[in-house]
């Protein structure tokens, strides 16, 4: 008896099933852990209300509330001075959605876009484009596995319209914005982020000398300069001369080997970026050779 007050008190969570449940619980027989596993796994019939639920198609008053939220924020939008051009790329993100994500995604973007007179010229129009999603939706709802070929081809060529024809709107949409990003994000499509230049300052590194490395060797001690890749140490006699002075090309900490002891090396550093950028060459530095 434990056990079935246990039962009923778990299957209570899923409203759907509890009426049949309790029916079933009256009639208990030896089979009754292969009927507890069927109780609690969800039917197929209820997998697909839900995913109906979901995929719902938004009504008149949904379409109007939305219309109404955006058209609030696009008017204070338009009372805030102008904002700085920014190039826009949407990034709708939608190529590896599936025929109901995607229409989860594009089905509460129309009222928005709608709601802004700014993009009242975006072609192909949203009219066009909810037509192509309003035609997958049924498909959307389908089970896969459960359709026919030529469904499927239906479903699949739906899908691709669908994604190629929004991106194509959104694009429009991204230009008629005329730079003003804060405007094109009240559609609900995300923007591609401007790129973080990288490029290596021409401030040249600072560095120390370590005459403790050994007879004829000196080290090289570099300050890391951001965004640099690498460091050229060069060294010679005297004042730098490409065809008399040697160079090497290595990370912060190096070591220049094989000089002559007792001899007075000039050392200069570079930090090295990407695409061949450079900083500017470091004054030179000084240092006898050690003899031990």
């Amino acid at each position: 008896m434990k056990k079935k007050k246990m039962t009923v008190a778990f299957m209570l969570q899923r409203e759907k099933v509890k009426k049949q449940w309790i029916k079933e619980m009256k009639e208990l027989h030896p089979e009754i852990l292969h009927i507890e596993l069927l109780a609690i796994m969800k039917t197929a019939e209820e997998a697909a209300e839900d995913k109906k639920k979901k995929l719902k198609q938004l009504t008149a008053k949904e379409q109007a509330a939305i219309k109404k939220e955006v058209g609030i924020l696009h008017a204070n939008l338009m009372a805030l001075p102008p904002f700085p051009f920014e190039k826009i790329v949407p990034a709708p993100g939608i190529s590896s959605l599936n025929a109901a994500k995607l229409y989860l995604y594009v089905n509460d973007k129309y009222p928005k876009i709608q709601a802004m007179p700014e993009f009242a010229a975006c072609s192909p129009t949203v009219l066009y484009v909810k037509a192509i999603s309003d035609a997958l939706y049924p498909y959307a709802m389908e089970n896969g596995r459960k359709m026919s070929g030529s469904d499927l081809e239906t479903r699949d060529t739906l899908t691709a319209q669908c994604k190629e024809q929004f991106q194509l709107m959104m694009l429009s949409c991204a230009l008629l914005a005329s730079g003003n990003k804060a405007l094109f994000l009240l559609t609900g499509v995300a923007c591609k982020r401007k790129g973080v230049k990288r490029n290596i300052q021409k401030t040249p590194p600072n560095f120390k000398l370590d005459t403790n490395k050994g007879v004829g060797r000196i080290g090289v001690v570099i300050e890391k300069v951001e965004f640099a890749e690498n460091y050229t140490v060069f060294y010679g006699p005297k004042v730098y001369d490409k065809a008399t002075w040697n160079s090497q090309t290595g990370g912060l900490r190096q070591v220049i080997e094989d000089q002559v002891a007792g001899a007075e090396l000039n050392v200069i550093v570079r930090a090295n970026g990407k695409g061949g950028s450079s900083t500017d060459n470091s004054n030179p530095q000084s240092r006898v050779v050690p003899h031990n």
